[in-house]
């Protein structure tokens, strides 16, 4: 075998390792360990030049994600937005406000039953799609726009019904003496920011810096996601050594060569192995692996092609399931979203 390839394949098991462990408890361990792993392997095999691979890298998006998932973090924290009124809209606009994993863990305690918190966090994960810091997908890998209408289709499919219930342990809202919301006025400022403003990584930052700022006194210190934010660390690393190793420049090449030999199924596929990774690794995993595979070597794809990854990453987020204690209740609506998906898909290959 071509020991460029065997180098490859030595250095990319360790990130499959990681990203098929990403929803257990000691994901974070096995992380490291599987980073340790792929140094060892790139060093072996004289695959990767440790300096420029990783110290050399383009770390940039990495601080996007790290940043943008501290900001849902406090954006949570620090009750973003007025949580009394209608589920439905209540849901969408939490998702493209606050992100959908911040719209879920406020909004979901104040739905009545399982079915409407799976309809609350289904809902929350189509209006990401809309927002620059909604999701991932639209933070890292695609424009918010570029989905069209898919994200109005999918929330419409699980649009929940009734009022959002009072929550005792829900945080006060952070109103003024005019009766504003100040922290709504944060949140809008980064969204303006991230569309317009000349770096992402900063505007997210001067967020985070804002909602503290303005809540500190009345929530006390916030708890900062460090298992989180670490196994992205560890998991970005994976990615590096994989595209230092020219693992990402195989599957790139690979994903060429089906889009151009098989047309008729490739798109359906495409969707279909997203979904899959974002199941396994979570939305934030499959977005980094993405955006790796996205930025490796000189050669570049259709930029329809980064839509219909975008797509089945998002579809395959099943996390804000989990985080509503939900999943069995809105399992056969998440079935018939990922049905759209692949019709959608279809539809504009």
């Amino acid at each position: 075998m071509d020991p460029v390839l065997t180098g490859a394949l030595w250095v990319g098991a360790p990130l499959v390792l990681a990203l098929l462990v990403a929803r257990h408890r000691w994901k974070l361990g096995l992380a490291l360990l599987a980073m340790v792993l792929a140094i060892g392997f790139a060093l072996q095999h004289d695959a990767v030049v440790l300096r420029s691979g990783i110290f050399g890298a383009n770390w940039a998006p990495i601080w996007v994600l790290l940043a943008w998932v501290e900001f849902v973090h406090l954006a949570r924290w620090a009750g973003g937005f007025p949580i009394r009124g209608p589920l439905g809209p209540l849901a969408f606009l939490g998702g493209a406000f606050l992100g959908e994993i911040g719209a879920v863990l406020l909004l979901a305690p104040r739905a009545p039953t399982a079915g409407l918190k799976a309809r609350v966090a289904l809902t929350a994960s189509a209006g990401a799609l809309m927002s620059p810091i909604g999701s991932p997908v639209t933070l890292l890998l695609v424009e918010p726009g570029t989905f069209g209408w898919l994200p109005l289709a999918l929330a419409a499919l699980s649009w929940p019904s009734g009022w959002a219930q009072d929550d005792p342990n829900a945080p006060a809202l952070p109103l003024t003496s005019t009766g504003l919301n100040r922290n709504a006025g944060v949140l809008l400022a980064v969204i303006v920011g991230l569309i317009w403003g000349p770096s992402d990584l900063w505007v997210l930052a001067f967020g985070c810096l804002g909602l503290m700022l303005l809540n500190l006194r009345s929530r006390g210190k916030p708890k900062t996601p460090w298992g989180a934010e670490v196994w992205i660390c560890a998991l970005a690393v994976l990615c590096l050594l994989s595209v230092s190793s020219g693992a990402f420049w195989e599957v790139k090449e690979g994903i060429a060569l089906a889009m151009n030999h098989f047309p008729d199924w490739a798109a359906s596929a495409l969707v279909g192995a997203a979904a899959l990774l974002s199941i396994a690794g979570t939305e934030e995993g499959a977005v980094l692996v993405a955006h790796s595979i996205q930025d490796t070597g000189f050669s570049t794809l259709d930029p329809h092609v980064w839509r219909l990854v975008g797509a089945g990453i998002a579809v395959g987020g099943i996390t804000p399931l989990l985080m509503a204690k939900a999943f069995r209740a809105g399992f056969w609506i998440w079935i018939l979203q990922l049905g759209l998906v692949l019709l959608w898909a279809n539809a504009i290959h």
